[in-house]
């Protein structure tokens, strides 16, 4: 098992986490999140629009990613059913290697509910922010219609739902490294389908993040005291 996260630790990466999505989502203010978010459409309504930007052919792809965008969740949960079974396998003669599987399972199903769940789908009402497709500009906050379901993205929050605990309990930079870019690929696919903004799936990443990182930390020093 790695060395338990202090509480200055987790301020410090909450503080780095915080940092680089002011940074990105200040980048995407200034250079128009719609407009960049636009050039990497793959479905569109107008799609005379789509073949009049100067990418003709790219809606030949969109099938495969949307197999990608919607079914790479079985790869994830296979993932934490596989750290559920090593948790009951290592009980009683690894007792760090308990700990370790046992914490991440822990962790995504609480991630899974609480951002994942319960934030994304607050925020989703509350802001009422129109999806891409739908060539709508006006927010409509509290509506229950799917068509302002656009932030933050609720496939995004599911995956880095899964993605973070690993990260976060195995501290390896390659896994860190892999996961992250499987994880900014799968959100990636919400985008170039028009499901979402960028600014949509950052702030998913974000939140996520953030709250991932706490809960994290209170499953590992609550495990920490059970042990003791």
């Amino acid at each position: 098992m790695k060395a338990i996260l202090s509480r200055k630790e987790l301020i410090k990466i909450l503080l780095i986490i915080t940092f680089v999505y002011v940074l990105l989502q200040s980048l995407l203010f200034f250079i128009n999140d719609k407009n960049i978010s636009r050039f990497f459409w793959l479905e569109h309504k107008n799609i005379t629009e789509l073949i009049n930007s100067g990418i003709p052919g790219k809606s030949d792809l969109t099938p495969v990613f949307k197999i990608i965008s919607d079914h790479h969740f079985w790869l994830l949960r296979a993932g934490v059913i596989a750290t559920s079974v090593l948790a009951l396998y290592y009980k009683d003669k690894n007792e760090g290697l308990f700990n370790l599987y046992r914490n991440i399972t822990i962790s995504v199903l609480i991630l899974l509910v609480i951002a994942s769940g319960m934030i994304t789908w607050i925020l989703k009402i509350i802001v009422g922010k129109p999806r891409p497709y739908t060539d709508i500009d006006d927010y409509s906050a509290f509506s229950l219609s799917q068509k302002y379901y656009s932030f933050p993205s609720g496939h995004t929050t599911e995956t880095f739902s899964y993605i973070i605990p690993f990260i976060y309990f195995i501290r390896k930079y390659y896994i860190f490294i892999i996961l992250l870019l499987y994880g900014f690929f799968a959100a990636f696919t919400r985008v170039i389908l028009a499901y979402h903004y960028f600014t949509d799936i950052l702030f998913g990443i974000y939140i996520t993040a953030l709250t991932g990182c706490i809960i994290c930390y209170i499953v590992e020093h609550r495990a920490e005291k059970s042990n003791l």
